[in-house]
């Protein structure tokens, strides 16, 4: 009980410290003290050590990361997500649940949540991804959290340019110009014929005005991503 109650702490030696304890003693009986805590501690540092310790004790049931999505505090939040992300496949009520952060308050909050959606291949999590990316497209943190479950996306990512997405090319910017090289880079780095080729023939077949940029951004990533991994020669017959 006193080393659950140190979980709350304002001191980080002693939050540490207990949930250290905790979980090396692996104590049954701190089950039900930890899950208390979690529901009815006003410290945000001390539901936050709940959850973790719990998880450290291989006891963190599904329905208390759901109730943490939904936690006052950020912080709880987005280490809610994390803890969501290894039980996705066994748990379809946290997927769920998950989606309902797309317009979460905290950038810190949608950046987890981007980075964890990459793992679900739903077309609900895939609307969900866009929209995270594209009301966040001038950060380039969410950039890379939307590339970085998948090398796929960057193929459909570079399908929204060419097919002249407004929130992605109707507006010059360096971070959408940034963003189009990533992609490029990506797509290079596969090493995939048929995709290269479809960003080479949608960069010269778009010639409408404005469109300069992006077709320069993609052919530019293209190239830094083919140069940067040696091909395959068996891969390009």
């Amino acid at each position: 009980e006193e080393l659950v109650h140190h979980l709350g702490s304002s001191n980080v030696w002693w939050r540490r410290t207990a949930q250290r304890l905790l979980v090396d003693r692996k104590s049954d009986a701190a089950v039900v003290l930890l899950t208390a805590l979690f529901r009815q501690s006003t410290s945000a540092l001390g539901r936050l050590h709940a959850l973790w310790t719990l998880e450290g004790l291989n006891q963190l049931e599904p329905a208390l990361i759901e109730s943490a999505l939904t936690d006052s505090e950020a912080g709880v939040r987005e280490n809610a997500i994390r803890l969501a992300e290894p039980r996705l496949k066994d748990e379809p009520t946290l997927a769920t649940a998950l989606l309902k952060l797309e317009k979460d308050p905290s950038a810190k909050v949608r950046f987890q949540l981007l980075c964890t959606l990459g793992f679900i291949d739903t077309p609900a999590s895939r609307v969900a991804q866009d929209q995270l990316l594209l009301s966040g497209l001038e950060d380039d943190w969410m950039q890379i959290a939307a590339l970085s479950a998948s090398s796929d996306r960057a193929v459909q990512y570079f399908d929204m340019a060419s097919a002249r997405r407004p929130e992605l090319t109707a507006t010059e910017s360096e971070a959408r110009r940034s963003f189009l090289r990533k992609v490029g880079a990506v797509i290079g780095a596969r090493q995939k014929p048929a995709e290269m080729q479809k960003v080479l023939q949608a960069a010269a077949a778009d010639t409408q005005p404005g469109s300069s940029w992006w077709r320069a951004a993609s052919l530019e990533g293209l190239a830094d991503g083919v140069l940067r991994r040696k091909p395959d020669p068996a891969s390009l017959k």
